[in-house]
């Protein structure tokens, strides 16, 4: 009898041992499931965040691209100024240099005319002037005929009583070939030389620079 009780009280406690691993077994699956599927939300949610944070990179790198094309725009316009500001330095200084060497040339040209004059030197002032100007001799006097066949007559100028003479203007007009000059006579006076004139003198470009017009400025 105590045989069969000892038999049937081992048999029990077997079975509730077996129940009681079945259920650990099963709790322990609900929890690797339940962790399984956090672990795959957590990994979507950083794939996403990187995602994200990839297409905000992107889109500052192209704002960084664009903007670097338009500093190399920039720069290229900027380099093509400077090339164009050193071109028109260049052509200025050379402009410059061209008409101070015009300018010396036809100052020396004009004291030598106003020299011829007073040495009534006509041949010389006849190799001096333009085909509009005409050298009279005989009455000492330049004719000087104007487009509108307006005659100015400009009689020699003597330096007798003149004390110097000193160029106070001219302008270059490289378009016409065309080049102004003024002059200041100051004359001896009693005491002290004073102011006797003005005297303008166009000089223009046929085969080389002639005196074209000689006239008072009053």
């Amino acid at each position: 009898m105590r045989k069969v009780l000892f038999t049937v009280y081992f048999t029990g406690l077997i079975l509730i041992a077996i129940t009681a691993c079945t259920d650990g077994d099963a709790d322990d699956l609900d929890f690797m499931e339940n962790a399984d599927e956090t672990d795959v939300e957590t990994l979507l949610a950083a794939n996403e965040k990187l995602l994200e944070q990839l297409e905000k990179e992107k889109v500052e790198a192209d704002l960084l691209k664009e903007r670097i094309q338009e500093l190399e725009e920039e720069n290229a316009v900027f380099k093509d100024d400077l090339l164009t500001y050193k071109q028109q330095m260049i052509e200025l200084e050379d402009g410059y240099e061209q008409e101070l060497s015009l300018r010396n040339q036809l100052d020396d040209m004009a004291k030598n005319i106003f020299m011829a004059m007073d040495e009534k030197n006509h041949e010389f002032l006849q190799n001096s002037v333009a085909d509009n100007v005409i050298v009279v001799p005989s009455s000492e006097v330049l004719e000087t005929y104007a487009p509108d066949d307006q005659l100015d007559t400009f009689h020699y100028l003597q330096l007798n009583d003149v004390k110097y003479i000193r160029q106070v203007d001219f302008f270059y007009d490289k378009g016409e070939n065309r080049f102004v000059t003024e002059y200041f006579i100051y004359s001896v006076g009693d005491k002290n030389p004073g102011y006797n004139g003005e005297v303008e003198l166009i000089f223009t470009y046929e085969d080389s620079w002639k005196l074209s017009s000689i006239k008072y400025k009053y």
